[in-house]
């Protein structure tokens, strides 16, 4: 179960339904929720092309980024059987994180006039993953058992794969140089699938990572320390 990162409430209500042949049952009960205080990073993020708000008007780029849009919307929605059944694993050896999960980020934007920069202009953004430095081609590993979903190159993630654990739970992967698994592909927690690289929207090579639960995002850290059943 995912608790959004920014919920206020002191004690977070958990409703349990079981369905019993015809008859319904119903549970619940209070979980104490823990206030995080998550960072503001003052370093304004420069993309490149992806800053350039030009870039973004042009056709060929608008549908990537739909036909991304629509995909992902497709798989999210799937609810899929509980595939967790063994350990979990970490999805890059050495962790060196360099932006942490919800982080309230800088994001630079210009336009143009010709090849000149006539405005720009800074957006704000939450980062809703975790990213770990490393170098092109180190190895990234799925962080449970699974389907692969996605696996393919999109216009701001780069090279992505997500994979579906059931029961409305995904990890998903970016920015990879190399993807190692194919769409429908089933892979286990500690699995080769890919490889760190600078694709997408990125200012160096890393590993963008993240969990979302039934329309939440995670982070990725606390659920490495959750018990796995047998």
């Amino acid at each position: 179960m995912g608790i959004h990162p920014e919920y206020s409430e002191d004690l977070a209500k958990i409703i349990i339904k079981n369905k019993k042949h015809v008859r319904e049952e119903e549970n619940f009960f209070l979980v104490k929720i823990k206030k995080t205080q998550f960072k503001t990073s003052k370093t304004i993020l420069k993309l490149g092309k992806y800053s350039d708000l030009d870039e973004l008007k042009k056709p060929e780029v608008i549908q990537m980024i739909e036909r991304a849009r629509e995909k992902k919307k497709k798989v999210f929605r799937e609810r899929n059987e509980d595939t967790v059944k063994s350990r979990l694993h970490h999805p890059v050896e050495n962790h060196l994180i360099s932006s942490e999960f919800w982080t309230k980020r800088l994001k630079y934007r210009y336009e143009r006039k010709g090849k000149e920069k006539i405005k720009s202009k800074i957006k704000n953004s939450i980062h809703k993953g975790l990213d770990f430095a490393g170098k092109t081609g180190t190895t990234i590993y799925a962080m449970a058992d699974g389907k692969v979903v996605i696996a393919e190159k999109m216009y701001f993630e780069g090279n992505y794969t997500l994979i579906d654990h059931g029961l409305g739970f995904f990890s998903g992967y970016m920015h990879q140089n190399e993807i190692f698994v194919e769409e429908g592909d089933k892979v286990i927690a500690g699995e080769k699938i890919g490889s760190i690289g600078e694709t997408g929207a990125v200012t160096g090579a890393h590993l963008h990572v993240f969990i979302y639960i039934r329309g939440i995002f995670v982070d990725p850290m606390s659920l490495l320390v959750l018990p796995v059943r047998d």
